[in-house]
Formats: C-alpha cells, structure tokens, sequence
C-alpha cells in the first residue's frame, strides 16, 4: 500500500501543494513527516483533525496506509472507504484494498462486493486483479461455510497451556496424556543465535489423575539459546522431529532435526542429514506412527511455490531417502504448511493459502496412499478455519478430536474442537502395556513388533527400555504382536481392534515375559490352520519364523510343540487333529534348519482347555498350539 504515498509525494511534489496554504495539501505533508520519523500517533491524529473539518480523499487515503502499517484493518477500512465515498475514481485501488483488508477481519460480504467491483472496474488482468479473483472465490466460500455452521465451538485450552505468550504447534501421543507446545519466549541472556527480542522452545504438559493438563514444562536437553519449534512427536512418545535453525550443523538456514526419549529423557538431538536436508528452508516435520517416514515444508527448487510438503522415507538399513514433492494436488503456487499425518497412516492434514478457504491461511484434509494424494484436499471448514491464519493442526489417535492454533485474537493460542464426521481419519485407537518379568513382576527391557496380520508387513517396531510401549491401531484390522528379550520366551498376540475395544481407552496390557527354563510353556497365538486341518495358514509363517529365531538364539533349547482343540465334535478325532497340528509344526521347523532332536511333539485334544468351551471366544482360545520348555 506504499504505491500511493509515492503517487502523493509526486502530486505534491510538482503541483507546488506544499507550498500552496490549502490545509488538506499541509497536513498531509506534516503527516508524511511525522510518518517517517515513527510517530504515527502524530500522523494519525492531525488526519483525522483535518477529515474532521474538511473530508478530503487523499488524507483519507493516506490515514488508511497508515491504519494498515499500524495493524488497525478495521479503521483502515473505514479511511478507504471515506475515499471512495468523495471520489471513487481518485484512486480505484482503493476498492481492491477494502476487499483485501474486509477479508482480513472476516467481513466477507464486503471482501466480496469490494473485490467485484474492483476487477469490473479494472476490466482487464493486471496488478491486484489476479488477487481479488482470490478474494472474490474465497469470500464466496466462506459466506456459504458460515451459513451451515453448526454449534461447534474451538474451546481454548487450558491457561496453564496457554499464556500471554505465543503457543502453537501442538502435538499429542497416542494415548493424549503428553502434549508438546512451541512457546514463543523472551530470549534468553547470551543468545549465540543472532540477535532478537523472542526464541522458540518447546514445553511439554501432561495430564494429571483427573485428566486435566498441567503446568508446561520446559523440555531440557532439547531447548537452546536458538530457536526451536514446528514439533512431531512419534505415536508412542519416543522419538522427536523438530525444526531448529542456524545452528553450526546445519545445511541451509533451517533444519530438521531429531532426539529419542531414554531413560526418562531426550537425548542431545541430531540433525537427519541430507538428502531430508538442504542448503534451502526445511521445517515443520510430522513423523508416521512408525517413525519411517517424515512430511516436511521445504522451499528447494523443482517445487510448485513458495514453499511445500514434501515427504522421504527410510530405507531397510534405516538412510532417508530423496524426498519426493506431493505434487500439485496439495501444493500451490502459494505456500503450504504443517503437514500432519495421522496415526491411521493415510490421512494428511495440511495448511495452505493456495487452495480455495476463508482467507489467510486454513486447513484441508486428503489421503495419501503410496505417496499418492488420492483424493482432492478439502476445507475442512469453520469453526476450524477463520478469515485469520490456522496452522498447526493435529488430530488425536481415536479421530474425534482436533487440537490447532490460531491468531484471531491477535495473540496465538492453543484450542480443541469436536470434529465433524467428513473430516474425520480412519476410526482408530491405540494399545499401550508394560513389560514385566513373569517370576518377579519387575520391568524388563524388550523389542516391541507389530506387523500387519495377513501380509506380515511390519508396521512398527521399537525397543522398550523402560517395559512401556504404546502405538495406534486402525479399526477392523488384524495385527500380530511381537515382543521379545533375551533370554525370555516371547510373547505373541493376535489384536483386531472393533467399536467396542476403540471405546476402551483405559486399559493397560500386562505382558508377562518368561525366563527361559525347563518347564516353562508359552501359547502361539499367531500359529493357525485351515478349518478341520492341520494345514498351516500362511499367516502363521511370521509366527514360525519368530519360533526359529528363539531356538537358533538358543542352540541349547529343547522344546515341545502341543497341539489343542476346543470340544466341538468327535473326540478322537480332536485328539488326531491336535497330534497333526502339532506335528505340522515341528515339520516346518525340522524344513528350516532345527535338529529333529531338539524338536518333539504332544496331541491333547480337548482335555485341557484354558477357558471356557459354552462361547465361541472360549473355545477359539482352546485350539491353540503351545511351546514347552523340555530343557
């Protein structure tokens, strides 16, 4: 808005105004001058004087630059539109301003009608044309959104979470009892980092017995004298991804970097490297529940804009890969935003100011399948999104609930909402326990596997070095957990999350790792047969090569396979079934390098079940297949 001080200055300048005693010419050369030597108090208050007595257009429009330089939109608005009132083809752009700054404030209908009597005044594509066509579609957009609006209202967090500061970026665990913010901080004293009156560092709250957040607190080992912020924490809570910038190990201006949580704290974070990294800007990064791929915002070349998402993975031997740009589906020529991929590992929630919204920046939701966007980003509309800029969203594991910052209120704060049912993520939950030995109930440390059940794709691994592990599960799929440690059997579960295990939050499964010693047994819980046969089904070879690797860790171990069944049907012939499954097993393992002499096997039939044969839950855990410890 500069462009019409020059254009004064030069009618000024060359039709002798400033010498001329016409008050409006003298008080906007005063005002100029008060304008550039910061006091706009000043300029603003002999303006105003002078529309007092004498309305003029160009004190109008001048006191409105300065309104707009002084963050006053609404006043600024006010000064334009006086402009245009006396004389509106003085200065047409006056017109494209009143839209500009009305969406600014949300007064969409003003944006709207502003912004189409400007492009039909203008006639032709030009300067500010190809702007207000924005303005035009997405004041449109808006005043159909607010129209439908429902009664669902952001509720700001808690003012322990929030404060006079700025807070933003927040991010959750699976189960929600962690929340890491970025706080903007007075900077600290000895600032290393450059000079500035604010850094960012992250506080992390936790929810207390009544489920009430509680005083954040700084998160030590990660915070510097720099800048930290734009936060990821993995599903389980293990692993942070942030953005840092001008640090000594840095690749370009801003990096990405990364720390893990052991022993109960973080560790000095590492940069990732490239090719994740770039001489250019890399930041927000959102990791994937299984901590193998990364979202992030980069301005490199080859993208679509200013900046956009781009996405890497990690190879086999743990190297992150050539980023890949998710094309022109998500980005624009504009700037994108705060990728956020959920736990259901397909649902990306992302902000932009290029895609069609309420004004500023907003948030849409796609899906994403193989790197593939599948489906075209949606607003996800208000109350979420609001004629000022939302970034930052995040969404709980369970898909109910979103968590974004915003800056309506000029100051930046954390709020929640209740999410509608169209821009909701796959329904999903999470499964969460603690690891314990089975002859001392002590915690243990042990390897924590989920794969997926009918593939065997491994979907994520951790080490536990405290016994706790936690991560999110989508519904109606069937997953098969792993956990083992040395010199322990394993432990194998067959897990389909249903409504009435998502509605289950609470719960906490004890897994009780035993020490390997003669005459301990374990069941199989991933080791099935075709129906009425001792065939096994391809889905068990996760669990049969879980078994292999047990006894080659342990060339001493001599074992027995036992087979059961539930007491359905002719009893010798559950017994026959139990002694052929049993037998089946050994087979593959005698097929797969174990000696037939570590190797025997048992038929019981359905003489010792473990629950109860009266339903059909109870008799699916009786046909089992069991490992006995024989030395």
């Amino acid at each position: 808005m500069k462009n019409f001080t020059i254009f004064l200055l030069l009618i000024l300048s060359f039709s002798g105004f400033a010498q001329s005693k016409n008050r409006p010419e003298k008080v906007i050369e005063k005002a100029l001058q008060f304008r550039n030597q910061g006091d706009t108090l000043k300029a603003i208050t002999i303006l105003t004087k002078q529309n007092a007595k004498k309305p003029d257009v160009r004190t109008s429009i001048l006191l409105a630059e300065i309104f707009f330089d002084s963050g006053f939109f609404k006043n600024a608005i006010d000064s334009y539109k006086s402009a245009i009132k006396i004389d509106s083809l003085y200065y047409p752009d006056a017109l494209f301003f009143v839209a500009d700054l009305s969406i600014k404030v949300g007064q969409y209908i003003d944006a709207f009608n502003y912004a189409k009597a400007f492009v039909d005044c203008r006639k032709e594509t030009g300067k500010f044309v190809e702007q207000a066509n924005r303005i035009i579609a997405n004041s449109y957009f808006a005043i159909n959104e607010l129209q439908k609006a429902d009664s669902i209202k952001p509720i700001l967090l808690d003012t322990k979470v929030n404060s006079p500061l700025d807070e933003y970026r927040p991010s959750l665990i699976a189960d929600e009892s962690k929340l890491i913010i970025t706080r903007l901080c007075k900077m600290h004293v000895g600032n290393t980092y450059g000079k500035q009156s604010f850094q960012e560092d992250f506080y992390l709250s936790e929810k207390d017995s009544n489920g009430v957040w509680c005083e954040p607190k700084p998160v030590i080992n990660i915070n510097t004298n720099g800048n930290e912020g734009s936060q990821s924490i993995s599903a389980d809570g293990r692993y942070l991804f942030f953005t840092a910038c001008n640090r000594p190990d840095g690749f370009g201006k801003c990096d990405i970097y990364m720390s893990e949580f052991v022993d109960n704290e973080w560790t000095k974070s590492v940069n990732v490297g490239y090719p994740v990294n770039s001489a250019y800007w890399e930041a927000q990064p959102s990791v994937s529940p299984d901590g193998r791929t990364v979202y992030f915002v980069s301005n490199r070349p080859d993208g679509y804009g200013g900046s956009d998402i781009w996405v890497s993975h990690k190879d086999l031997f743990g190297r992150w890969q050539k980023p890949e740009n998710l094309g022109p589906s998500v980005n624009t020529k504009y700037d994108e935003w705060s990728p956020f991929i959920h736990s259901d590992g397909v649902t990306l929630y992302f902000s932009s100011e290029g895609h069609v919204g309420m004004g500023g920046v907003d948030v849409f939701v796609t899906n994403i399948i193989n790197d593939t966007i599948i489906n075209e980003p949606k607003n996800i509309g208000f109350p979420v999104n609001t004629f000022a800029d939302e970034k930052g969203f995040v969404v709980n594991t369970l898909g109910d609930k979103g968590f974004f910052s915003t800056n309506t209120n000029r100051n930046s704060d954390i709020y929640s909402l209740q999410l509608k049912k169209d821009i909701r993520p796959l329904p999903s939950s999470f499964f969460k326990g603690v690891i314990v030995d089975d002859d001392n109930n002590n915690p243990i440390k042990a390897n924590v596997e989920l794969y997926e059940f009918d593939n065997g794709e491994l979907l994520y691994k951790s080490f536990s070095n405290n016994g706790n592990f936690l991560f999110p599960l989508v519904k109606d799929k069937t997953y098969a957990l792993n956990i083992n440690s040395k010199g322990y059997l394993f432990f194998s579960e067959n897990i389909k999350l249903n409504t009435d295990s998502i509605n289950n939050t609470d719960s906490v499964k004890i897994v009780r790792l035993k020490p390997i010693r003669s005459g301990q047994q374990i069941v199989l819980n991933n080791i099935l047969f075709e129906i009425n046969s001792s065939k096994l089904l391809n889905e068990s070879l996760l669990e049969l090569g879980k078994l292999i690797e047990l006894l080659n860790d342990n060339p001493e171990m001599q074992i027995q396979i036992h087979g059961h069944t539930d007491n359905v049907g002719n009893e010798k012939d559950n017994l026959i079934l139990s002694e052929n499954r049993a037998r089946s097993v050994c087979q593959y393992l005698f097929d797969n390098g174990i000696s037939v002499s570590r190797i025997s096997s048992l038929g019981f039939g359905k003489l010792r079940p473990i629950a109860s044969n009266a339903d059909d839950y109870g008799r699916s855990l009786n046909r089992r297949i069991e490992l006995f410890v024989v030395k």
